[in-house]
């Protein structure tokens, strides 16, 4: 009769070590050789990742020995390149500077052979072109610029002695009876002149002074050719015409009871040729030199449009 198996193999403690006595040894090794043959298997495939590793590297340094290669070769190649356009460059600048040379030392020669000509050409131009500026009409008719300038000079002389009353009307004064003796004589008719407070007189010498300034400019600008020449001389003779017209008719036919401005030291003969005529010539020389000036201002109106449209407009503006 066999004995009995003890119950304390049993444990769980103790079981472990029962079944690696107790267990056949061929379970044991069919137990342990999946796991050797992953050990084997990983081992295999390490080495082979060892290798592959190894082969990308070679790789690797193969390619980049290849490109830095290629690239001096590239580097060697543009240098090349570089002095052979910089060769070209400087020979093509030497044959252009020899060109050069060349044309500036046949022209010399040319115009050595023809200077005669040249010369000769060179004044029938010249004497053209002082042709064309002689026969040019002047932008001002010629007896209205030297009426402004007569009557510039003139006026000014009036302002002085309107202003400077009563150095320039003194009865025993030297420049009165030099300089502005026609005024003195023209005062002993217009009691206005005579009178060293007169207040129409002074403000007319003040105005008078713009009138002077717009003769003298509008003579400059007709010697420069200017196109303000004629609009400025037409509005200054518009200004002594009004001014004048205006002062005379203070004389004519006055309210009753208005005393009058003529003194007793004239009659009718006398007054007409100290007062009358010379007040009149600075109504009619300037009424004149308006009605001289007005076709030259007032172009037809075709061609008006033809001249405003060369201008350059400001914008939103049109053409009339």
């Amino acid at each position: 009769m066999s004995q009995p198996i003890p119950i304390w193999l049993f444990h769980p403690e103790y079981n472990m070590y029962f079944m690696q006595w107790y267990v056949p040894m061929e379970y044991v090794v069919q137990e342990e050789a999946p796991q050797e043959n992953k050990k084997k298997k990983d081992k295999k495939t390490a080495k082979q990742d060892d290798v592959d590793q190894e082969e990308k590297r070679v790789r690797y340094e193969a390619a980049k020995q290849r490109m830095a290669a290629a690239r001096k070769i590239a580097r060697q190649e543009t240098e090349r390149l570089r002095k052979l356009r910089a060769s070209e460059a400087e020979k093509i600048r030497e044959k252009t500077m020899r060109d050069l040379k060349t044309c500036q030392r046949e022209a010399r020669v040319k115009i050595a052979l023809n200077a005669g000509k040249i010369f000769k050409t060179m004044v029938k131009e010249a004497e053209g072109k002082n042709k064309m500026m002689e026969n040019r009409p002047p932008v001002l008719p010629p007896w209205v610029a030297t009426w402004l300038l007569v009557s510039g000079i003139i006026c000014l002389i009036d302002v002085i002695y309107t202003m400077f009353r009563p150095y320039t009307n003194a009865p025993d004064g030297f420049v009165s009876n030099t300089l502005f003796y026609g005024w003195k004589l023209y005062s002993s008719v217009d009691i206005r002149y005579a009178d060293t407070k007169d207040v129409v007189t002074c403000s007319t010498g003040r105005v008078m002074l713009i009138e002077i300034a717009m003769n003298f400019v509008a003579v400059y600008l007709a010697m420069k050719r200017s196109r303000h020449a004629l609009l400025l001389a037409f509005t200054t003779s518009a200004f002594v015409f009004w001014k004048t017209f205006w002062y005379l008719v203070m004389y004519i036919a006055p309210p009753a009871g208005t005393p009058s401005f003529f003194t007793n030291n004239y009659g009718y003969v006398g007054i007409t040729l100290i007062f009358w005529i010379p007040n009149g010539v600075w109504v009619v020389m300037p009424f004149l030199a308006m009605c001289s000036l007005w076709n030259r201002l007032a172009l037809p109106v075709e061609y008006q449009e033809q001249e405003n449209n060369n201008y350059e407009k400001p914008p939103g503006l049109s053409s009339p």
